[in-house]
């Protein structure tokens, strides 16, 4: 048997996708809160009528959460604000540690990664673990077919001579005798 290259590593998007997963987890609470001064008095106003039922005190509830909203426009804006870029620097740092255990080659190897990671701090973590990774399977893809390529003699010799290895076990287990080259094996 011939020695191989070694097979080139390669990232898949099942590797990838837990990530991504997080990437947009992390988008979805960072927008969430650009919005908090919209949906934090709705939210609060509909669980305390909720509460309270759908009478008077209900009604009467749900109005003071509303104003009481209207009024803290300000503070709430600025709450979802400072929460949406501790949502954003957030999931940037764990979906760049993230990636920095699962594959480094995807920021180490990729060379307009820098602009891509700028882009998540930016604007959307989600988008930024995409195409870095886009751009790191089509690489390592492209290499993977490469090496196929430049070693398919040999891979098909390999594998020639492991079906050749696997018909002799097999006729010597029909037999139950064991091939000399496999007796201190066995």
């Amino acid at each position: 048997m011939t020695d191989l290259p070694p097979r080139p590593k390669t990232m898949t998007w099942a590797k990838a996708a837990p990530i991504l997963a997080a990437g947009g987890l992390f988008d979805v609470l960072r927008y969430a809160f650009l919005f908090f001064w919209l949906w934090g008095p709705a939210v609060a106003s509909y669980a305390i009528s909720s509460y309270y039922g759908g009478g008077f005190f209900g009604h009467a509830a749900a109005t003071v959460a509303g104003v009481a909203g209207y009024t803290a426009a300000p503070a709430l804006t600025a709450f979802g604000t400072v929460m949406s870029i501790v949502m954003a620097v957030g999931g940037w740092l764990l979906v760049l540690i993230l990636m920095f255990i699962t594959d480094a080659r995807v920021v180490t190897k990729n060379t307009v990664a820098i602009l891509w990671l700028l882009e998540g701090i930016m604007g959307s973590t989600f988008l930024m673990a995409f195409f870095l990774f886009r751009q790191q399977i089509r690489k390592e893809r492209t290499a993977l077919k490469e090496w196929e390529r430049s070693n398919a003699a040999a891979l098909r010799d390999r594998q020639a001579a492991q079906l050749a290895r696997a018909a002799q076990l097999q006729a010597a287990n029909d037999n139950e005798e064991i091939p000399e080259d496999f007796a201190e094996t066995a």
